[in-house]
């Protein structure tokens, strides 16, 4: 079939700084989300602030994404490469909870490999009963 040919005198929408800006934000909002994420379940040390840090991250990363989808969308002289930002983000998401399940939470942390003293030395040791 055939497509429409355009009006005369039609013209793109020219690119300007706010449509820059607008991807920018969300790219910037979507990458940092992914670097959270990625630090509240496989950097540091389980606490009981990490679901609260893990929720604000896959927010930052979700409206982050649907910015840079939505500012391609409306201005189509910017690149379209840039909406592998929103997949990117989708497969750093999966790959930090399959990292997760499979080497456990903070797992690549600075305490991952700290453990409990060994009191095997030999020597008989009493403990105070609570």
């Amino acid at each position: 079939m055939n497509e429409p040919s355009p009006r005369p005198g039609f013209r793109s929408h020219p690119v300007d700084n706010y449509d820059k800006a607008r991807l920018f934000a969300g790219a910037t909002r979507a990458v940092l989300g992914c670097a959270g994420f990625f630090a509240s379940l496989l950097y540091f040390p389980i606490v009981i602030a990490t679901p609260v840090l893990a929720g604000v991250s896959i927010l930052m990363m979700v409206t982050g994404s649907l910015s840079v989808w939505r500012a391609v969308l409306e201005a189509p002289a910017l690149k379209p490469a840039w909406r592998a930002v929103a997949g990117l983000c989708g497969l750093v998401t999966v790959a930090t909870i399959a990292g997760t399940l499979v080497l456990g939470a903070g797992a690549l942390g600075p305490l991952a490999d700290l453990k409990a003293p060994s009191r095997d030395d030999g020597t008989v040791q009493f403990e105070m009963q609570p």
